[in-house]
């Protein structure tokens, strides 16, 4: 057995996928689900004139969200000055969001620039990845397999009475400071 691997689950289901039988025909998913393509299914929590947030579909933990750019760009360095503060603002705010949704004891929020990096979609997106005190399990630690608590229309459904946090122009930490130097 090679290193690393303990075990293997077969999934020959997904054969079509990884040969590209059955991949969705588009270009590029984000793009899709940008323009409202019917074939991709999504759960997008909040869209404005340059960004949307929106649920991952194949989430390492539940509340896993995503920060999409709405124009098409693989590089950070083909935002402008401007959109970028903005794009990693709106990544605070997402932040903020998944805080008050999930109450999770840590966070990781990053970016996979390139396929060598774990990118598989080119289209910059910012990750924004709760973390669980018991997230490994009986599954994760003897099965190598990841086991997901809730789905997507859950994940969602959550979000909703906290989505106010993704359009608030002051942030979260702003406002307490704020009041604290009042008091």
């Amino acid at each position: 057995m090679p290193p690393g691997f303990r075990n293997y689950i077969a999934a020959p289901h997904k054969l079509a996928y990884i040969e590209g039988k059955e991949r969705h025909l588009v270009p590029c998913v984000f793009c899709a689900i940008i323009q409202g393509d019917p074939r991709i299914p999504t759960r997008i929590v909040h869209r404005d004139d340059k960004f949307m947030v929106l649920v991952n579909t194949f989430p390492f933990t539940p509340g896993h969200l995503m920060v999409v750019p709405l124009r098409h760009v693989e590089k950070l360095s083909e935002l402008d000055h401007d959109t970028l503060a903005e794009f990693f603002s709106m990544g605070v705010k997402t932040v903020q969001l998944v805080e008050t949704a999930f109450h999770p004891v840590g966070m990781n929020v990053g970016l996979n620039l390139g396929e060598a990096a774990g990118a598989s979609v080119t289209h910059l997106h910012l990750h924004v990845v709760p973390r669980y005190p018991r997230e490994m399990g009986f599954m994760e630690t003897v099965g190598d397999t990841r086991t997901l608590v809730m789905n997507a229309d859950i994940v969602y459904q959550r979000l909703l009475p906290h989505l106010h946090l993704l359009t608030d122009t002051e942030s979260t930490t702003t406002k307490k400071k704020a009041r604290s130097k009042k008091d």
